[in-house]
């Protein structure tokens, strides 16, 4: 499974493959001229695909995750939510936040606890204003994570499955309590239940969409 998201339908949907995820969008959260997402005090919600998500994880118990995005600031706390899959502050399957100028990954498995925090694993340091492709990859005891093509992280800490991942919800730019908020834009970002090896991540990257549009 795999989900991308690019320019809004009329419907408010995106086309994703072999359906359609509709988006909800709270507070000031927005979509640029460019087809780009706009956060700042607000979240969007991906519906329609908790379950799905769910299934391929725990068949696979292995994750890949992309996203094409810029900060809008080095000084984020919380640490603000870039993507997440969860239920609130304490609880979620996975979480790509900001702290910071870091990039932080907190994921789930019978080993990490609920939080997915023991242990929280530092992914890359990111600057404002700068678009990034940034590539997170893991199976049992192998997780790296990629920052425009160049290996930033490479953490055998992280062990076990995803046996333990519950029905949540899927959101970007803040935590399901919306008290994590994120400020930054995101272009793009694709999800897959597999673990990828260095040469296709740089692929990734050579293939990515074209950067962001400036402010």
């Amino acid at each position: 499974w795999k989900q991308n998201y690019g320019k809004r339908r009329p419907d408010g949907s995106i086309k994703t493959t072999g359906k359609r995820v509709s988006l909800t969008t709270s507070g000031d959260a927005a979509f640029g001229d460019a087809g780009e997402l706009v956060l700042s005090n607000g979240a969007v919600t991906l519906n329609n695909t908790a379950a799905h998500i769910l299934a391929a994880a725990r068949k696979s118990n292995e994750l890949t995750l992309e996203l094409i995005f810029q900060s809008a600031s080095g000084t984020q706390r919380g640490p603000a939510r870039v993507l997440s899959f969860s239920k609130d502050a304490y609880n979620r399957n996975v979480t790509i936040g900001q702290e910071g100028a870091e990039l932080r990954l907190r994921l789930r498995t019978p080993r990490t606890g609920l939080n997915g925090s023991n242990p929280e694993v530092r992914l890359a340091d990111v600057e404002p204003d700068k678009p990034f492709h940034l590539l997170v990859t893991y199976r049992d005891g192998q997780l790296q994570a990629y920052l425009n093509g160049r290996k930033t992280c490479d953490d055998k800490r992280v062990r076990g499955d995803f046996s333990n991942w519950t029905a949540q919800t899927w959101l970007l730019g803040n935590e399901a309590t919306l008290d994590r908020a994120w400020k930054g834009r995101i272009q793009g970002f694709a999800i897959h239940n597999r673990h990828m090896p260095p040469r296709e991540a740089e692929a990734r990257y050579q293939a990515a969409s074209v950067p962001l549009v400036a402010k």
